[in-house]
């Protein structure tokens, strides 16, 4: 009886499989990721050409300010994977949202999947950064 029901549905327990693979494999990434402090990435800025701040802000959210240099490709917008596999996989990006939080991890998340390797969360996002006096643009 057993062996019928798997035979029957291997396909749906290959796809659950796979998908549970997958996630684990974006978790996993997502816990392997840098983090740098306010203080640590003005350094890293200063010493690291190809280093990207990527902003995943809204654009109402950046208009009130963002770090210099900073490009911003919105996490909420629906073209946003697209956007990100466009990037240069060979860059160092360092990824914040406004706390740190949900926004930053997901993209992080999703840049291991599209196969960037270079990725750095920024402990506390732009919240963190204003909040060390660290210098903005409006």
């Amino acid at each position: 009886m057993m062996t019928r029901f798997l035979l029957r549905h291997f396909h749906v327990i290959t796809l659950l499989l796979a998908l549970g693979t997958i996630q684990l494999v974006a978790a996993d990434a997502v816990a392997k990721t840098r983090t740098v402090t306010p203080a640590q990435l003005e350094q890293l800025a200063g010493e690291k050409k190809d280093l990207v701040i990527l902003d995943v802000r809204t654009a109402a959210e950046r208009a009130g300010g963002k770090l210099a240099s900073s490009i911003n490709v919105d996490s909420r917008a629906s073209d946003f994977r697209d956007r990100l596999a466009k990037l240069d996989r060979s860059k160092t990006y360092v990824v914040h949202c406004v706390r740190g939080l949900k926004r930053t991890t997901d993209s992080v998340g999703l840049l291991g999947q599209l196969g960037f390797t270079n990725v750095i969360s920024l402990e506390g996002g732009y919240e963190a950064w204003v909040k060390a006096g660290k210098p903005v643009e409006k």
